[in-house]
């Protein structure tokens, strides 16, 4: 029996450090993996497409909630698996030490690339997510022909 290796250690220690994991398209047989993790006002995201390709990035907590959207950046790595794990296990959080960068940038497109399934994951959960009187949120909301109060509207009031 050989020990866990360098990267299965970068993978607890994201886990330590509070990231969570989600694959896709299964946990089962995954063809990519995302840790993610919420500091402060932002949120930290890694995803792992094989040990070669992965990237990284902080954002800014967006307006509709979903970290997998794409959005600008205040932080980016792309490339080898462990090298950008490390990289965003680095980053200092809030009060941790020099800030992060506050200029903005455009997330790259690998990163759009790569978390474009986390994406649809995300706008999944939400759209389960139970209502204030604890009813599901419907997915699509269709239209019945017979019941007035969802023709689409003429614009005439």
């Amino acid at each position: 029996m050989h020990g866990a290796g360098p990267f299965d250690a970068l993978v607890a220690e994201a886990v330590a450090a509070g990231f969570a994991s989600a694959f896709w398209p299964s946990r089962a047989a995954p063809r990519s993996v995302a840790y993610l993790r919420r500091r402060d006002r932002a949120y930290d995201v890694a995803v792992i497409r094989d040990p070669v390709t992965a990237v990284a990035y902080r954002a800014p907590s967006p307006p509709m909630g979903n970290p997998f959207a794409a959005q600008p950046v205040t932080w980016s790595a792309v490339g080898p698996a462990a090298d950008v794990l490390r990289a965003v296990l680095r980053l200092p959080g809030p009060g941790d030490g020099p800030p992060t960068p506050d200029a903005v940038a455009e997330m790259p497109a690998q990163a759009v690339v790569l978390a474009l399934p986390y994406y649809a994951l995300w706008a999944a959960r939400d759209a389960e997510k139970p209502t204030l009187t604890g009813e599901a949120i419907p997915l699509i909301t269709t239209r019945k022909s017979d019941d007035p109060s969802t023709a689409a509207s003429t614009g005439k009031v």
